[in-house]
């Protein structure tokens, strides 16, 4: 496997770190362009997070990782619609915390949504949603709608690209074809966003069953760890 040695983007958050408009650029760049990929492949990964986002300072990319969650659609091309949920609550859409009387949830959209949180956690180092136990913050979710803090630092764009994200209705929530012509991320269209940020050259194309016995090696390495605590 890679090694990236930069720490994951959980750190900003914890030493409470007001992050320049420029370096969440980058981050949220390379954070678009993953998902998609994965989401155009048919995967969701189901635990988007800022700890789950390593950070190459080499290649100076963020990287998605930690797929153990992580999921296939029916249909790579529509049928994203999943009633499993997996991943952290906090970090849990709307559509997610409520009876859906088995109708699920758009996968995609719930990553989306999961990059809106982990957004606003860099930019107010809280998440949007906190209570005291994982019931009322499940109903928090599920119903309240979002406080957010004033803020005269970031920019308009910024914040329309945070409250894009963070809308409680999936469908009317950004998704990856149009973060493509968002403002903030290709400063207003004078740096569009292209696959060049991967570095396509480096990565290798992988099959769905590749990408199935990786998924299920990373479940029995993690259930044998589990096995050995409680021992």
């Amino acid at each position: 496997m890679e090694l990236v040695e930069g720490g994951d983007l959980s750190e900003p958050i914890k030493r409470r770190r007001l992050v320049p408009e420029t370096e969440l650029r980058v981050w949220l760049r390379c954070l678009f362009v993953g998902l998609e990929h994965l989401h155009l492949s048919g995967v969701t990964h189901r635990d988007i997070k800022p700890e789950n986002l390593l950070w190459d300072a080499t290649a100076n990319v963020a990287k998605i990782t930690d797929f153990g969650v992580a999921g296939f659609f029916p249909d790579a091309l529509g049928g994203d619609f999943m009633q499993s949920t997996q991943g952290s609550f906090v970090f849990f859409a709307p559509e997610m915390c409520r009876k859906m009387g088995g109708a699920g949830y758009s996968a995609r959209a719930a990553d989306l949504w999961a990059c809106g949180v982990s957004l606003f956690m860099w930019l107010y180092h809280v998440p949007p949603y906190d209570a005291d136990s994982i019931p009322d913050l499940l109903e928090k979710i599920s119903s309240h709608e979002i406080l957010y803090p004033a803020d005269e630092r970031s920019s308009p764009e910024l914040l329309t690209l945070l409250h894009g994200l963070l809308e409680r209705t999936p469908k009317l929530r950004l998704r990856c074809r149009e973060l493509r012509r968002d403002a903030f991320l290709t400063e207003g269209g004078s740096d569009p966003l292209d696959a060049s940020l991967i570095e396509s050259d480096r990565i290798a194309s992988a099959s769905k069953a590749d990408l199935v016995n990786a998924i299920k090696r990373v479940k029995l390495q993690l259930r044998a760890k589990d096995q050995e605590l409680d021992e």
